[in-house]
């Protein structure tokens, strides 16, 4: 899918214009140019689109298209159960194949000095992270939809978390 499916699927049955307005400010042929996908949704506006709507599918759709496809997107193929129990079973497998692969790879050699076979378990180790993290994100989704869990203070919650250990700075007052 891309953000402008995903805006047009969240818009339901008002019309362009109708979202225009809510959104203020914007014209029913810039709200058109969004779902075409002929305009990229402004940051501005795809924030309050994600604030407004609190939707997982949307947000991680938004994050994959702002980042070039540099994060994972909401898995949405033909092969793909989504039902809560397929997804957490699916999850808690990667998460193993991930936890095996990144236990197998040596990362205390410089990284100048290793040699094929320990860069073959390296890259593993990142491929079985990246599937694990898809699969978490999917997770994450999933239970938020069908248990009514806001997305938004999920992570707002996790990122104070975060910031509260140190783990994260907060910038210019905001977090970050």
């Amino acid at each position: 899918m891309s953000t402008g499916t995903e805006l047009k699927r969240l818009r339901g049955k008002q019309t362009q214009q109708q979202m225009a307005f809510e959104f203020e400010g914007i014209s029913r042929e810039a709200w058109s140019s969004y779902e075409t996908g002929r305009n990229r949704i402004p940051p501005d506006i795809a924030s309050k689109a994600v604030n407004k709507y609190d939707d997982p599918q949307f947000a991680m759709e938004l994050a994959s298209e702002y980042t070039g496809g540099a994060w994972a997107p909401m898995l949405n193929g033909p092969a793909v159960d989504l039902h809560r129990t397929s997804v957490q079973t699916r999850t808690l497998d990667e998460m193993q194949e991930a936890y095996d692969a990144i236990k197998n790879a040596v990362l205390n050699i410089q990284p100048g000095y290793i040699g094929n076979f320990e860069k073959q378990d390296i890259e593993k180790s990142l491929d079985e992270a990246a599937d694990a993290v898809t699969f978490l994100n999917a997770y994450i989704a999933v239970i938020c939809k069908e248990y009514h869990v806001s997305w938004i203070k999920l992570w707002t919650r996790h990122k104070a978390k975060l910031i509260s250990r140190g783990f994260l700075k907060m910038m210019g007052g905001k977090k970050k």
